[in-house]
């Protein structure tokens, strides 16, 4: 993979050129530190495959995959600790930025036609509602006294 290539410096950058700068530098330390973490975590991998094809009791492979595991957990705190600083050194540089003397223009509103609808819009009921029971209404109504489909298949 390639690296990204940064102009030459120039003698006469401009202080905001600077910032822009540093924030690329910063974008490179970020994805520099994001191949780091894919590396090991293939490292990671390729340990958990090698046990597997080895003998799963063999004490050396389980001391080898603890070892594995320490290293990876120093690299990613080590990481975090560059994340946390990368972090702190984006914050100042974004607030160093100059700020823009006028605000963006926002879009233009689209007024919406009027609509006579009543609000909220009648939802359209795909059942008729079902009478609560009681002993008058279960002589009354048919689906009370219906039996369900038989769905058993003898063959």
């Amino acid at each position: 993979m390639s690296m990204p290539q940064l102009p030459a410096p120039d003698p006469c950058l401009t202080k905001e050129q600077a910032l822009h700068m540093i924030l690329a530098s910063i974008a490179m330390e970020e994805t520099a530190l994001s191949h780091i973490l894919n590396a090991e975590g293939e490292k990671i991998q390729f340990a958990l495959a090698d046990a597997q094809r080895d003998d799963c009791y063999d004490y050396g492979a389980h001391c080898r995959i603890l070892e594995i595991n320490r290293s990876a957990q120093d690299v990613i705190g080590k990481i975090t600790d560059m994340q946390i600083v990368l972090k702190e050194k984006m914050k100042q540089a974004i607030d160093s930025l100059p700020k823009s003397p006028e605000p963006w223009p926002s879009p233009p509103v689209q007024q919406l036609p009027a609509c006579n609808l009543p609000y909220p819009p009648a939802l359209p009921q795909p059942y008729p509602p079902v009478p609560l029971f009681s002993p008058q209404s279960a002589q009354s109504t048919q689906w009370y006294s219906r039996k369900p489909p038989h769905r058993c298949n003898h063959t």
